[in-house]
């Protein structure tokens, strides 16, 4: 999979980063632009269900972001978002919470 990011501005994302986590919550990587309009990382992962995460900086709309090789096509956003997304062809992944007095409680989920 590849995250590309992008500043509409030029100057880098301003103190904003984003984190890819896998299902368990292991930090796969984290990056931002320092300077310059975007930049991109590429990850060789196994199927499974991941969750990219990206803080706002200094100058969030300026920033957006995508995953491309998600299942389904491309995932897709902005700063201040957090958006969970399947790799490869399993089940798609299911939001919530394994608490049961959790508002979004959800005894199927498989994201913590």
């Amino acid at each position: 999979m590849t995250v590309n990011m992008v500043d509409s501005f030029g100057d880098g994302w301003n103190g904003a980063e984003y984190t890819l986590s896998s299902v368990d919550g292991t930090v796969l990587g984290t990056c931002t632009i320092e300077a310059g309009n975007n930049g991109s990382d590429s990850y060789c992962v196994a199927d499974g269900c991941y969750t990219i995460s990206v803080t706002e900086g200094d100058w969030p709309g300026e920033i957006s972001w995508n995953v491309g090789g998600a299942f389904g096509g491309i995932v897709s956003g902005a700063a201040g978002e957090t958006v969970s997304f399947n790799v490869g062809s399993g089940d798609a992944c299911v939001v919530g919470c394994d608490i049961a007095s959790a508002c979004n409680y959800n005894a199927d989920t498989n994201i913590p």
